[in-house]
């Protein structure tokens, strides 16, 4: 019982730190995406705790701090973020089965360079007016 209280915890902590004023470009989702999958012996709650947090601070993100551009409630979010960011924990799990200050440094700047990579893909492949699809559209992206 104990633990659940514990990831709960995190998941709120998680959500709050996405509410909270923070410099921009800092996430600390991910950070707790390499940590648990560094130190969570449960898998699934690697996962669980940084995208539920996610989740949790988009539903307040999305219909109480920037609700007057929704005209209703609002479910969905970027499905490539959540991706990206269940990609990072992936990219942990394998990295950091043996931790050390390399392997925290190089799954940290991996997670940075992987989560620009693929976000700004996604948004260069979905957005064909802004973007040319080319690849100087991409570059430029």
């Amino acid at each position: 019982m104990k633990s659940h209280w514990l990831i709960l915890s995190m998941i709120l902590l998680a959500a709050f730190s996405r509410l909270i004023p923070h410099p921009l470009n800092f996430a600390p989702i991910g950070a707790m995406g390499l940590f648990g999958a560094a130190y969570f012996t449960k898998k699934w709650q690697a996962y669980l705790v940084p995208l539920a947090g996610m989740f949790v601070s988009d539903l307040v993100l999305n219909n109480v701090v920037y609700a007057k551009y929704y005209p209703s409630f609002v479910w969905a979010a970027n499905v490539e973020v959540y991706a990206t960011f269940g990609a990072i924990i992936l990219m942990g799990t394998f990295l950091l089965k043996k931790v050390s200050v390399g392997r925290i440094i190089a799954g940290s700047l991996g997670a940075s360079v992987l989560f620009f990579l693929l976000t700004n893909f996604a948004v260069w492949a979905g957005n064909t007016v802004t973007y040319p699809m080319t690849l100087g559209g991409l570059l430029l992206c």
